[in-house]
């Protein structure tokens, strides 16, 4: 079931009339909120019946433009919303799409915090299926071709020439945008992750056995499936499944094929059962795309061929989590009951269930190759190993179907997303990242047999995230592959809580406003702002990261200061003084590395001042300046030069080495005079024989 708004205290799932066109949204009490310096947003007045299922709607007002009739929404901030596409549709205006006005940030009252919020043109005439449990008036057939299906189709061909999928196209997310019921429109589609807010009734097998977090991205033909069934609701005035849960409806469309579980035996008009045919087949390489469903309109019939419903076993093949009479439920099956089948494919009785009971000898025999490899290969310990062979058995049994993995159920472009929602709502990411690493996703790849590109794709992008999942350092990690499969994700650092930082300009006001409340004794770069930083500024930084990631204390708090001060010199606000005085009391060890008293006390001296202009790039110059670090190197190696002849001057004074000098030079001067008088007299004596002779 979807969720309600979490902004509101009672809810709106959407079942009230929209206000008539004549009369002006109501005020409730409170002052306006603000947004852009242009529109007014008004959180005490609600409005539930433009409701989406995870984000409330207000009324809101453009200041320049006070008739105009407008509303926003706003975004629950425990989902990450599609910001790249609120982007793209800012301003469009196209037939069959919502107008978007505006989107950003802005502190949101009743949530206590910052949220994203998303401005709309009113649809003057209301959801065009209040309430899914109550009929609808059937839209006749030659109405639904001109007031749905052309200008739906034509917006999707927007959506497409801009690689958008809208993925929330579904009865209840569709508007008159006009007072006389005449102009309909698709809903947003940019408050929560692709697919979201989706009920399975509206997505294809494969979409539908995903969590909802993790359907993927998509494609126009999955965008195309979910027109057809708003069409057919349309077309008939009600759900073709009221009452059944969502295993139930996923049962049906499994064992007799969505279009026949969807129709069942309402009669339809032949040229529609046509184009239900083509856009509600399970077969994707059949269903029809955007260019087929154009040519239908200009007149050119085609023959949809519908899939054949899956082959059902003569016997059922029970698993802890039920009895299945065919391979693809049976794959489900084992996603829900992971622990508890291994046993049943070891000793072969899924082979033999395969072999005998649903006749599919080929599959058979590639789930026994699957084993014995297994038994040959083993993995790094009993569970890994286990692990392995269930992902390969539940893609040989369902090829289409999403990744699945100790309870994960995932498409190959629904990694991301998951991991955001798990992450923002705090709970546990450890299996999805433990798919990851063991390279989960290229086991499923590898076990198709035909080409496809965006396979190929999606395994060089696992195999990238993988070689930064392994890294440890600052700016890697699981918080770096957060950030990069997830372009729209605010940065989650626990110091930006009632934050929600999406550009990277936004994030040097938020951390300077963070430096009011938290604890200055951590480090303004953790490893959350340190990922968002690597991911989303566009610039070299491998210096800084490599500095910050120094084990050395003096290099790392270089590093730290230098990334905030390249930000902010690259287009951050002009003063960020809380964040100066808070990066400044972490950069003892980068001042305590000079050796110069006189260098200390000029940076003493001069610090303040630099801190209170709240300039990180004079900061860090005073800091880390190259010219002044060589001249204090140099300055320090002469100083411990002197210092050692001075020591070792003292050391020869100390052991007594001036005393034996003067002794040594007494015992010369006797030794010479001794050495003289000798001479003498031997001279004398030679002088007196010569005179005798």
């Amino acid at each position: 079931m979807a969720q309600e708004p979490v902004q509101t205290a009672k809810g709106g799932g959407g079942t009230a009339a929209a206000a008539p066109a004549s009369a002006g949204p109501s005020r409730g009490a409170g002052s306006p909120v603000v947004f852009k310096d242009r529109y007014s947003l008004f959180p005490g007045s609600p409005l539930p019946a433009l409701n989406s299922p995870t984000a409330a709607a207000f009324v809101a007002e453009d200041r320049r433009d006070p008739a105009a009739r407008l509303f926003v929404l706003v975004c629950d901030p425990t989902l990450p919303c599609r910001s790249n596409v609120m982007r793209s549709l800012k301003g469009v205006k196209v037939a069959g799409l919502l107008p978007l006005v505006e989107w950003g940030t802005v502190h949101w009252p009743l949530a206590g915090r910052k949220c994203m919020v998303v401005v709309y043109e009113e649809p003057l005439g209301g959801r065009v299926n209040p309430d899914p449990r109550v009929r609808l008036d059937p839209v006749r057939e030659h109405e639904i071709v001109r007031r749905v299906i052309e200008p739906l189709t034509n917006a999707l061909k927007e959506l497409n020439e801009r690689s958008i999928t809208h993925r929330a196209i579904r009865p209840s997310n569709l508007f008159y945008m006009d007072p006389g019921k005449q102009q309909i429109v698709f809903g947003e589609c940019v408050t929560t992750p692709p697919g979201y807010d989706q009920p399975v009734l509206c997505e294809p097998i494969p979409q539908g056995f995903a969590q909802r977090e993790g359907r993927g991205v998509g494609t126009v033909e999955t965008d195309l499936y979910a027109l057809g069934v708003s069409v057919l609701v349309l077309l008939t005035g009600r759900n073709p499944m009221p009452d059944l849960d969502d295993s139930e409806i996923m049962h049906l469309k499994v064992s007799m094929g969505s279009y026949a579980a969807l129709v069942t035996d309402q009669r339809l008009p032949l040229p529609m059962i046509e184009v239900l045919r083509g856009l509600l087949s399970d077969d994707p390489m059949q269903r029809w795309d955007r260019e087929s469903l154009e040519l239908w309109l200009a007149g050119r019939r085609l023959s949809p061929i519908q899939a054949k419903p899956a082959p059902k076993a003569q016997r059922d093949f029970p698993i802890k989590s039920g009895n299945f009479s065919n391979a693809r439920e049976l794959a489900h099956g084992i996603g829900l009951a992971w622990n508890s089948v291994v046993g049943v494919i070891q000793d072969g009785q899924l082979e033999l269930w395969l072999r005998r009971s649903l006749e599919d000898k080929p599959r058979a025999e590639a789930v026994g190759g699957v084993i014995k490899l297994a038994e040959v290969s083993g993995g790094a310990d009993g569970r890994s190993a286990n692990d392995f062979l269930l992902v390969r058995v539940c893609a040989l049994l369902d090829p289409d179907s999403p990744i699945r993995y100790r309870g994960l159920s995932l498409m190959p472009d629904g990694f991301g997303t998951a991991l955001a929602v798990a992450v923002m709502q705090r709970r546990d990411p450890r299996t999805i990242i433990d798919a990851i690493t063991f390279e989960i996703p290229k086991i499923w790849f590898d076990g198709h047999d035909d080409y496809n590109p965006d396979h190929l794709f999606y395994a060089t992008e696992f195999r990238e995230m993988r070689s930064l999942l392994v890294m440890t350092a600052m700016g890697y990690g699981v918080e770096r592959i957060l950030y990069e499969m997830n372009e729209t994700i605010p940065c989650q650092s626990p110091m930006l809580s009632e934050d929600y930082v999406v550009e990277i300009y936004d994030l040097l006001p938020a951390l300077d406003e963070a430096s009011k409340k938290v604890d200055h004794k951590i480090s303004p770069v953790d490893r959350h702002v340190a990922a968002f930083i690597a991911t989303r500024y566009e610039y070299d930084l491998d210096p800084q990261f490599a500095a910050l990631n120094d084990p050395a204390p003096e290099r790392s708090c270089s590093g730290m200061l230098s990334l905030l001060a390249v930000l902010q010199y690259r287009g951050g606000p002009e003063a960020v003084l809380g964040l100066a005085s808070w990066a400044a009391g972490h950069m003892d060890p980068l001042i305590s590395f000079y050796h110069s008293r006189e260098r200390r006390k000029i940076i003493d001296q001069e610090s303040p001042a630099l801190i209170r202009k709240g300039r990180l790039p004079e900061l860090f110059a005073l800091l880390d300046n190259a010219e002044e670090r060589q001249k204090d190197r140099e300055g320090f190696a002469a100083a411990k030069a002197e210092h050692m002849a001075a020591e070792t001057e003292i050391m020869f004074l100390e052991s007594g080495g001036r005393n034996r000098d003067e002794a040594s030079a007494r015992v010369g001067h006797q030794a010479a005079a001794v050495t003289s008088v000798v001479i003498a007299l031997l001279t004398l004596t030679i002088l007196l024989i010569a005179r005798l002779w």
